[in-house]
């Protein structure tokens, strides 16, 4: 949705075998105010499933997966 008033703003957070880490922060970013923003977490290979487990954990934000 556009919405001119409130310009549209993308949180990209980058994560590597780093689960609770990223988790946390997903928890924090949760808590956000502002109503025009999009979450892009974007998992560099990690080996340790954080990218299965924060893509069920958190649907609302976009996952990719690098490698």
């Amino acid at each position: 949705m556009f919405n001119q008033s409130r310009p549209k703003v993308s949180i990209v957070l980058l994560n590597l075998n780093g689960y609770r880490d990223t988790r946390d922060c997903l928890e924090s970013l949760q808590q956000v105010q502002y109503p025009n923003f999009d979450i892009i977490v974007v998992d560099n290979g990690s080996s340790d499933d954080s990218s299965a487990r924060l893509r069920k954990e958190f649907p609302e934000a976009k996952l990719l997966d690098s490698q």
